[in-house]
């Protein structure tokens, strides 16, 4: 009820997402794709507040294994939320990479250099419909970053009992 008038609310929504990717992983892993979704806010009372919105997400990861001993790994996320009533368009690019250089015994140390961020354009975006209003929520996230680590596989448990324990990389 909107003022003591009964007000119904119809809402749709769907979305639809494509990926492409090698199947020849040996050397160049690759994946491209794109996730696009619509949403429909419609009114039986103040049709003005009417609300159809379409945001887009596009991504893409390449990572290249030219060994054992190195990988790099770049990604990409572009996000774009469309103008509505409460938001002015907004586009956010994503792009992280990372450099792993493998050693020790069986190569299970990992010291790796990883970048996120990157454009330094991170925000957080939060768009809802509810039954008598409609919310736009922008949040400022940590930005551009460096992180190294490093990381050590566990490996070498002995079979016992039937129990099987397998560590992937």
């Amino acid at each position: 009820f909107i003022n003591g008038v009964e007000n119904d609310l119809d809402r749709f929504s769907g979305s639809f997402e494509g990926r492409v990717e090698n199947r020849n992983k040996d050397l160049v892993d690759i994946s491209v794709g794109g996730r696009w979704g619509y949403n429909i806010n419609k009114y039986s009372v103040n049709a003005e507040n009417n609300q159809n919105y379409f945001d887009q997400n596009y991504f893409g990861e390449w990572t290249v294994t030219p060994g054992s001993t190195f990988m790099f790994r770049t990604s990409m996320n572009y996000t774009i939320y469309s103008e509505q009533d409460f938001s002015d368009r907004i586009d956010v690019p994503i792009w992280n990479a990372s450099l792993s250089y493998y050693f020790l015994k069986n190569k299970k140390g990992e010291l790796k250099v990883s970048a996120f961020d990157i454009l330094n354009r991170n925000i957080g975006i939060s768009r809802n419909s509810n039954l008598n209003y409609i919310s736009n929520e922008e949040i400022l996230s940590l930005g551009r970053y460096v992180l190294l680590s490093f990381n050590y596989a566990i490996a070498g448990f002995k079979k016992d009992e039937g129990r099987d324990v397998m560590i992937r990389r």
